[in-house]
């Protein structure tokens, strides 16, 4: 049995991969680039829920390296929402009343409230959940999930809040499942430490979506190569900017994955990792 730990948000439909990359086509209304600033600066709106500078950084170097240099070439409004959700919407519009011309949106939440605020800016979006059934984007190839073929049972625990955590961990220990997969969300991000520890504490196996619930301890982390997103995302702003038309320009999902294993936190568990898994690893944290 896999327990997972689904995200806060209250839609009815959960997924376990995610689209890490893309374009925000704004659902039948046209989409332009607005007009720059003179002597060509590029005026980019980056919204996040909460701010992960690390992250951020490898999204700054890249349009570096693509020639947008913030001071001279390139104007960042920077918005974070700090861990509180509500605040996503005035920021977007924030954002918007700038007349900012491409806004960058980390997760789902962001996108979400950008979409609402945004009007003809468009929007490159990175970490967001599956974007058609959010009606982000018209369509999107994506495959089925798959557990039910492999004999898996997968079952749902909700925590919408941090207060939450302590209750859904104890309903899935109660189960006595066989691994605890924690969806990718920012609350969940915002407390990958005590999440961490509460796996721990239950004895659960604890597999995430991103490396930093590895390096706090959790069993293993699988997903998407943030670092690539990242790159891929100012390559789309770069694009955007340089004159591509936004609602042509195709979502894409992940291509690069990481699997970050903690072999402390096995030992813990007393549970052996099979020296192939660990050679696939692209990380080990001893």
């Amino acid at each position: 049995m896999v327990q997972a730990v689904a995200t806060h948000q209250p839609s009815k439909r959960r997924y376990c991969g995610a689209t890490i990359l893309g374009l925000l086509a704004l659902l039948g209304q046209p989409l332009y680039v607005a007009a720059q600033s003179p002597a060509g600066t590029l005026r980019l709106g980056y919204l996040t829920p909460v701010a992960q500078p690390e992250r951020e950084q490898l999204f700054r170097r890249e349009l570096h390296r693509l020639g947008y240099i913030e001071g001279q070439n390139l104007l960042v409004a920077y918005r974070s929402a700090e861990g509180d959700f509500a605040r996503l919407p005035a920021l977007a519009a924030e954002l918007a009343a700038l007349r900012v011309d491409i806004i960058a949106v980390r997760a789902t939440q962001a996108a979400l409230a950008a979409k609402r605020a945004a009007g003809t800016i468009p929007i490159v979006m990175i970490g967001v959940d599956d974007p058609v059934a959010l009606r982000l984007v018209n369509s999107l190839g994506r495959p089925g999930t798959v557990a039910a073929k492999l004999g898996v049972q997968l079952r749902l625990a909700e925590a919408r809040s941090p207060e939450e955590l302590d209750r859904a961990f104890a309903a899935i220990a109660a189960q006595r499942p066989h691994a605890v997969v924690v969806l990718g969300d920012p609350l969940f991000a915002s407390h990958l430490g005590r999440i961490a520890k509460l796996a721990a504490k239950h004895a659960i196996p604890s597999v995430y979506g991103a490396k930093e619930f590895a390096d706090a301890g959790g069993l293993a982390a699988y997903g998407p190569s943030y670092s690539d997103a990242y790159r891929l995302a100012a390559g789309y702003v770069d694009r955007i900017a340089r004159g591509a038309r936004p609602g042509e320009l195709p979502v894409e999902q992940a291509t690069q994955f990481d699997l970050v294993i903690n072999t402390k936190a096995a030992r813990s568990l007393g549970l052996r990792i099979p020296p192939a898994l660990l050679l696939r690893a692209t990380e080990v944290v001893e």
